[in-house]
């Protein structure tokens, strides 16, 4: 088997609070980005995250949000090879499951996704990928 892989949350705004600096072969961020003056903040500790040996930063977005083309531009300025695609609609399905013994009834699934997830029912989001 390979080596176990670890997860930390860290404020990105925040350098004293990031783990080991150069050593991250894989980042994994989800949704951000949310004012553009972030940006400067999240480029920098992608960059100090990154393994000097290769790093990829899987990235899932709103397609619409404020500071993400500039994020996305700034990770190319940085050195990073961008690729993006729409999120796949079943990645959208629904994945609540009424508790054992109900009935299944659609709606009721639905009505618990949506209390749970409420971005679920809009759409449109992207996956980036930044390697470098």
């Amino acid at each position: 088997g390979g080596e176990g892989g670890s997860a930390q949350r860290l404020d990105w705004g925040n350098a004293s609070s990031w783990p080991e600096r150069g050593s991250w072969d894989v980042l994994l961020g989800s949704d951000l980005v949310y004012d553009a003056a972030h940006v400067p903040s999240l480029v920098k500790a992608a960059n100090c995250l990154a393994s000097t040996r290769g790093c990829t930063f899987f990235y899932c977005a709103p397609s619409i949000r404020d500071g993400l083309d500039s994020f996305v531009r700034g990770m190319g300025i940085a050195g990073w090879q961008v690729s993006s695609e729409e999120v796949p609609p079943t990645f959208y399905e629904n994945p609540m499951l009424l508790p054992d013994g109900e009935e299944e009834d659609e709606e009721e699934r639905k009505r618990l996704l949506l209390l749970h997830f409420p971005e679920m029912g809009e759409g449109g989001y992207t996956l980036y990928r930044f390697t470098r």
